[in-house]
This record gives structure tokens, C-alpha cells and sequence, in this order.
């Protein structure tokens, strides 16, 4: 699955986490919109960091396999 894959992926999930929020919880004076704002938004953030991680980690094993 390439880079692309994976931001499809993200997409999904975020879909996933906004949904998750139920309309009767207690939400701390904040809005329904508002958290499912914040969790699509963390969801985002969390799956954009992994692809970093896992970009910086094929790179790493490029390099060192092309120095063999």
C-alpha cells in the first residue's frame, strides 16, 4: 500500500471518530461539532505522524542497503 493508500485510510478512520461521538455524553461545555472536531482532527494528526515514521524507516533501509 503506498503513501496514497495510506491517507485514504486516514480519511476512513476519521469518518469513523466523528461518527463515535454519541449526542447525550457529557462533553466538558464543549459542542457535539466541537468533539467531533477535535478527534477527527487528532485522528489526522496521529496517522500523519505514523506515515512520517514509516517514510523515515524505508529511507533508512534504502540508504543502507544502497551502501552495501
Amino acid at each position: 500500500m503506498g503513501i496514497l493508500g495510506y491517507g485514504y485510510k486516514a480519511l476512513k478512520e476519521g469518518i469513523k471518530t466523528i461518527k463515535s461521538v454519541k449526542p447525550g455524553t457529557n462533553l466538558g461545555g464543549k459542542t457535539v461539532s466541537q468533539v467531533k472536531m477535535d478527534a477527527s482532527i487528532a485522528k489526522i494528526k496521529s496517522d500523519s505522524f505514523e506515515i512520517k515514521q514509516r517514510v523515515t524507516k524505508a529511507m533508512k533501509k534504502m540508504k543502507d542497503h544502497k551502501s552495501k
